[in-house]
């Protein structure tokens, strides 16, 4: 389940999945079963599992596939899965060339033409162990997308005057936890859209976002 606050006076982007969110806190399913209503040290009233699993099955499921791109009128989302390589060798570029150029079709429909004005992009790498030797370097990963898209999505990367490459640690998403009549502690990132949790929420740990947002 996720939990979304928008930010201030974007109520009707509501069911925008890439309208980036101040926060976004993400439970796993065998918490949410864990739920109580909880008034000090009474337990009022337990979630029913029955009636749970019974509005679980009415939600749709986006079956997205992957690498997977969302186009909208103010610049698109690429998602792609697995630890990104960030090594400036010829088969890491030939790789996200091609990952990127496989999305080409579906960026044209919207923009026919990479676009020539002031870009914004934005780079998150979820990983479930930042302490592995496959953690990206930042600045290297960086660059490696820009190229990417270059000819595509914008057609000079020095269009781009805003860039936040980040590291997202989710190694705690799954944790189970225990329902006590203190706070619940859950998992939050701020400053993301809702979009960028799908494949963390059927169980994908190891992926990374880019968000090209043009200027008007």
């Amino acid at each position: 389940m996720l939990i979304f606050y928008p930010p201030f006076g974007s109520e009707e982007y509501v069911n925008d999945d890439w309208v980036e969110c101040e926060t976004v806190d993400f439970y796993p399913w065998y918490n949410i079963l864990g739920f109580e209503n909880i008034k000090r040290d009474k337990v009022l009233k337990k979630f029913d599992e029955t009636d749970i699993n019974k509005w679980l099955s009415s939600v749709r499921d986006p079956q997205l596939e992957y690498p997977y791109v969302a186009v909208r009128q103010w610049g698109i989302a690429f998602i792609n899965l697995g630890t990104p390589r960030s090594f400036r060798s010829k088969g890491a570029k030939r790789r996200a060339l091609k990952e990127v150029e496989a999305k080409k079709q579906d960026i044209e429909k919207l923009y026919p033409h990479p676009w020539n004005k002031n870009v914004e992009m934005k780079i998150d790498v979820f990983l479930e162990d930042i302490h592995s030797n496959d953690r990206p370097d930042v600045d290297r990963l960086s660059s490696l997308i820009m190229d990417s898209f270059k000819g595509v999505a914008y057609n000079d990367d020095r269009q781009i005057r805003d860039l936040r490459p980040r590291i997202l640690d989710v190694s705690e998403a799954f944790k189970k936890l225990e329902c006590t009549s203190d706070p619940m502690p859950h998992f939050s990132l701020n400053d993301i859209p809702t979009g960028s949790m799908f494949p963390l929420a059927i169980g994908i740990k190891n992926y990374y976002i880019v968000r090209i947002i043009y200027y008007y």
